[in-house]
């Protein structure tokens, strides 16, 4: 099952959209977040590459690497600059398992879902292969 979101922005969808996307599927293998502007000419590779992987624990995602500077603040004080060398931000496309997807609707209170809520504590998320 593949859902369109925005190429530019975070990895959130509409839970509305992904709710009626789960129930559209009785037997969903992978949920898959892809951005709407990019072509689905290697959405089968995608799919294949990370189906192995995927499980109500483990995401698969495209990996960026974080350009903006990132500050730890205590009160109204820049206290640090973090390093953001080991830093990445998920981006799509997201391969995720129908259970994580079903876990983050059930965490949000409607409106916007990130899918990733649904990994829990102790989830991973693994770079697309290729």
């Amino acid at each position: 099952m593949v859902v369109d979101v925005p190429a530019d922005a975070p990895v959130r969808v509409d839970g509305l959209a992904l709710t009626a996307a789960l129930a559209e599927v009785e037997d969903v293998h992978v949920v898959v977040l892809w951005p709407a502007a990019r072509s689905r000419a290697d959405l089968p590779a995608v799919v294949e590459g990370a189906r192995a992987s995927v499980a109500p624990e483990v995401a698969v995602a495209a990996l960026a690497p974080v350009t903006d500077a990132v500050k730890r603040v205590e009160g109204d004080r820049v206290v640090e600059t973090v390093d953001r060398s080991a830093l990445r931000r998920v981006v799509a496309p997201l391969v995720l398992h129908p259970v994580t997807a079903r876990r983050a609707l059930a965490a949000a209170d409607g409106g916007v879902v990130s899918p990733l809520d649904g990994l829990g504590s102790g989830g991973r998320v693994l770079p697309l292969p290729g």
